[in-house]
């Protein structure tokens, strides 16, 4: 689990990550793409760790994990 706040070498891999998929999304030929689920869900991951998504930041810090 990624904590808050998050060193700085975190954060820019996280921002990489979401660099590397916005491309690869980008390259995809269609919605029926079975690659484009797993693309989004790093998207929406990585969203609610920045606070994008108030309805999903909430979802992930009730989250309790093992």
């Amino acid at each position: 689990m990624l904590q808050k706040p998050a060193h700085s070498d975190s954060i820019a891999a996280l921002r990489a990550l979401l660099r590397k998929v916005s491309a690869l999304r980008s390259l995809l030929g269609s919605a029926a793409d079975p690659q484009l689920p797993v693309l989004n869900t790093l998207a929406a991951v990585a969203g609610a760790y920045f606070g994008q998504d108030p309805t999903l930041v909430s979802f992930v810090s009730d989250l309790t994990l093992p």
